[in-house]
């Protein structure tokens, strides 16, 4: 008999989850089809110290997601480079889903 932990099982539902998330996300840059700027959400979804620096978000020919910053090193980020830093968690990922779906 093989055991599989739970932790594991979980872990690999939260990654799937995280990949939906994105895809849709994807979608929804595809539908708008223009940089969202950040003043049109109704808040940043990103971590608290990082909100004052996100100006937009857009989708490059490949399909990345690009975050564009007013950091001094750094002008544009891959979305999902801030999610594997920490800088925005499930949760707020999903958020920044709910906020695109409401731009026309």
């Amino acid at each position: 008999m093989i055991t599989i932990k739970v932790s594991l099982l979980l872990r690999e539902k939260l990654r799937e989850t995280e990949t939906e998330i994105i895809s849709a996300i994807q979608k929804e840059l595809g539908r708008i089809g223009r940089c969202v700027d950040s003043r049109e959400l109704e808040h940043i979804p990103f971590d608290a110290d990082l909100e004052g620096y996100i100006e937009g978000l857009r989708l490059d020919i490949r399909g990345t997601i690009w975050v564009d910053t007013s950091f001094e090193d750094i002008k544009e980020k891959r979305l999902i480079d801030f999610l594997s830093d920490g800088e925005i968690c499930l949760e707020l990922l999903l958020d920044l889903l709910t906020l695109l779906e409401e731009i026309s």
